[in-house]
């Protein structure tokens, strides 16, 4: 197994476990679902506030998609959590916390 960062939960290998015990036919279903999802100009029609954050060592969604996402609506901002992966809530949990926390007490100056 390898180190998706270098603070890895002690409950990594539990977490692994219990994804290895889905269905096969979830998963792929799943792949698939996402891989055809299109919001295309839909997006613009939602008016709240939007927080798309990534790490840039996200393998399956890049800073640049993720900033796309961003864009795509009216109030959306990205935030960059710098040297983390897919899992931010695992990697940088107090990171995720503080960006949470900002959202729900989001003022007109924006997301710190």
């Amino acid at each position: 197994m390898y180190a998706i960062s270098p603070h890895v939960p002690s409950y990594l290998d539990d977490l692994v476990a219990e994804a290895g015990m889905m269905h096969p036919a979830n998963f792929t279903g799943n792949v698939r679902l996402l891989s055809q999802w299109r919001v295309n100009g839909r997006a613009r029609r939602y008016k709240g506030t939007v927080l798309v954050a990534s790490g840039h060592q996200d393998n399956l969604v890049s800073p640049y998609s993720a900033q796309a996402t961003a864009r795509a609506f009216p109030a959306g901002q990205y935030v960059s959590l710098g040297n983390v992966g897919h899992s931010p809530q695992m990697e940088a949990p107090e990171r995720v916390r503080h960006l949470l926390d900002a959202l729900l007490n989001f003022t007109d100056g924006g997301l710190r």
